[in-house]
């Protein structure tokens, strides 16, 4: 039987190495742990732009070596086109492009799952119930279920 699919944001990595929030960043170490080796991951060429934009040095190679076992995704027309939708369908602000574009990376590549910490744009309510819909309008019948490590 295959793997079920897992797609990781930027906030995902970026917890595992921030220091700043002890219990996200304990979560996010035993989700890498523990979770991550069950399932089929990957991560997206905005998610390494974004790793890429890490100003110190060290913590970007980190970052790196974090998410290089993992396949990279990449951004397809039909991608944009979907984060465009997202954009202009109220599923996330015009200031929100690289969330817009995770979520339709995901859609677009029939990702099952797609992890982040970000609750204020990606894991809510309002995005999971209008995700289905705006996905249906475009033809994308499977959408991923976008949830937080603490849910694993």
């Amino acid at each position: 039987m295959d793997k079920v699919s897992l797609y990781l944001d930027t906030s995902v990595p970026s917890a595992y190495l921030d220091a700043r929030q002890p219990e996200r960043q304990a979560t996010t170490q035993r989700f890498w742990r523990m979770v991550l080796p069950t399932y089929a991951v990957y991560v997206s060429t905005p998610t390494l732009a974004e790793i890429n934009e890490t100003p110190d040095h060290q913590q970007r190679h980190q970052l790196r070596d974090l998410i290089r076992p993992y396949s990279i995704l990449p951004i397809r027309k039909e991608t944009e086109i979907l984060a465009e939708s997202f954009m202009e369908g109220g599923l996330l602000s015009p200031d929100q492009p690289r969330d817009a574009l995770h979520i339709a990376i995901a859609v677009v590549e029939g990702i099952d799952i797609l992890v982040s910490w970000n609750f204020e744009d990606m894991v809510n309510i309002r995005t999971r119930r209008l995700l289905p819909m705006l996905c249906a309008k475009h033809g994308y019948l499977k959408q991923p279920i976008i949830a937080s490590p603490l849910e694993f």
